[in-house]
């Protein structure tokens, strides 16, 4: 995969992943959504959509309503596809490096969390002081801070995660490999798992 194949995966992940939050709130942002777009940016569709199908699965039952911080599943998405394109890591290990850095994510963004409130309170300040609040500089200031945030993530992890991982493979005994493979099998019947436990009723 090229460079700038990564670069405008991370690019278009950043964006789409405003969705999940602070713009719209359209699932723009889900992981089926970001894979539909990264397989066309790196011409494997099919390969991508798998890996969207696996992330969208095993993240739909939580969703970052309130103080609620899941896992980022555009970030695992993301990361999955892209380090697993174009010749990089086989998808039994980059799909679970994927929701692992998915996981990795959600202290970034509770410290996003932390500094978007902050900017709550010194718009407050203004109010109280009979001042304009700024709501749009800090709404455009958040914005522009968490996809700069997920880009660079997600551009940093591309370049040091693809050569890692295909290393890591190339040095992993049958074992291993086998039991990787098989969890990739699996991970749509868990997924499958979670999709049911997401839609059955609770008291």
């Amino acid at each position: 995969m090229e460079a700038s194949t990564a670069v405008l995966g991370a690019a278009a992940t950043a964006l789409l992943a405003l969705d999940s939050t602070l713009v719209g709130q359209f699932l723009l942002g889900r992981p089926l959504v970001v894979a539909a777009v990264l397989g066309a940016l790196t011409g494997e569709p099919a390969a991508a959509a798998a890996a969207g199908l696996i992330c969208e699965l095993l993240t739909l039952e939580r969703i970052p309503v309130g103080s609620e911080v899941p896992p980022n599943g555009a970030i695992a998405c993301a990361s999955a596809i892209l380090w697993s394109a174009g010749g990089g890591a086989p998808p039994a290990l980059a799909v679970p490096a994927g929701l692992l850095a998915g996981w990795a994510y959600r202290p970034v963004e509770i410290f996003l969390r932390r500094k978007r409130a902050g900017l709550a309170g010194i718009c407050e300040e203004r109010v109280r002081g009979g001042a304009d609040p700024g709501l749009g500089p800090a709404a455009g200031l958040s914005c522009a801070a968490e996809a700069a945030t997920a880009f660079l993530f997600l551009g940093a992890t591309t370049f040091a995660m693809r050569p890692g991982l295909s290393w890591l493979w190339s040095v992993l005994a049958p074992a291993p490999r086998l039991g990787l493979e098989a969890g990739l099998a699996a991970a749509p019947l868990l997924g499958a798992a979670v999709l049911a436990r997401a839609l059955w009723p609770r008291r």
